[in-house]
């Protein structure tokens, strides 16, 4: 016989027709009921609300990230601890390299800002303090790297952190990027000239720049770097096979035709704080919201939103 209480089999009854639902809206709506839920969610967390902050039995179960990027839990430690103090440093860039690679404010706040007069030999100093440092977090069982990136070692570097310091990061320092920061597009292509800094994550770290250097950034409403997430979820909202191929001229075309669309379809007090990198980032999270909703798989990271 069938041993489920009656109560929870409706249960999963009601969460099955809710979620039925969702999969028969248009992929655009279903892109819009996102956005909406998962703000509605940070808007009721923040106001001390009791759980659960949302209907979507998805949205209760696992972790996504806000509908605006700096709203993030790591994005807001880095705008607060790390940015605004230091605002316009002359080492920003090589912080914001730092900030995104390790992407965890307790080993951020151990090896500090590196606010000091940049020279070979200073930098020399702060590796191996820093370093020292992180071995300390190490053996107290601290997670050193954030997981929601994916940073991994090389041949020549089997150890990651000593592959960020003194690989990725000490290029920036030996070599100082001419960043243009009167434009989203270019300070990337400029980032993409060194070792280990794809397009996505070149995206990443010029979006921390945006709020780290003085600079118009004139392009920031209409331009971002197309990630791998965000194809994906640029192709499901066209219909297409989620591994399609995707440039990023057409990326870009389709996304600024996605951001006029939303500007209808959004109240101001969402639309006029998302800039071009924050609808980027939506199509990533709604894309692991459609692979749960489709059953094609799960995001790595659980989430307690439920009452």
């Amino acid at each position: 016989g069938n041993l489920m209480p009656k109560n929870q089999t409706q249960l999963e009854t009601q969460l099955e027709t809710y979620l039925d639902k969702i999969r028969k809206l248009d992929p655009r709506q279903r892109l819009l009921h996102w956005i909406r839920q998962r703000e509605q969610v940070r808007i009721a967390k923040s106001l001390g609300e009791e759980k659960p902050w949302t209907d979507d039995p998805i949205l209760q179960s696992y972790r996504f990230c806000n509908v605006q990027r700096i709203q993030d839990k790591v994005s807001q430690w880095l705008l607060l601890n790390w940015y605004q103090p230091n605002f316009n440093h002359a080492n920003m860039v090589i912080a914001a390299v730092l900030a995104r690679h390790f992407n965890q404010p307790s080993t951020l706040r151990a090896i500090g800002f590196p606010n000091f007069r940049m020279s070979r030999g200073n930098w020399d100093g702060y590796v191996v303090d820093s370093q020292d440092k992180i071995r300390v977090l190490k053996e107290h069982n601290h997670t050193v790297f954030n997981g929601a990136y994916i940073i991994r070692a090389s041949g020549d570097y089997p150890n990651k952190v000593d592959m960020v310091l003194e690989e990725t990061v000490q290029q920036f320092v030996y070599d100082p990027p001419d960043l243009n920061t009167d434009s989203m597009e270019m300070c990337v292509e400029e980032l993409m000239h060194y070792r280990n800094i794809g397009s996505f994550m070149a995206g990443q770290i010029c979006a921390d720049l945006r709020w780290g250097l003085k600079g118009k950034w004139a392009d920031k409403n209409k331009w971002a770097a197309m990630g791998p997430g965000s194809a994906r979820g640029m192709n499901r909202l066209h219909g297409r096979d989620v591994k399609c191929p995707l440039k990023q001229e057409q990326f870009l075309e389709e996304l600024q035709e996605l951001i006029r669309f939303l500007k209808k379809a959004l109240p101001s007090s969402i639309m006029n704080r998302l800039e071009a990198i924050d609808v980027q980032n939506v199509l990533c999270e709604t894309d692991k919201f459609n692979r749960v909703l489709f059953g094609e798989g799960r995001p790595k990271q659980k989430y307690d939103g439920a009452a």
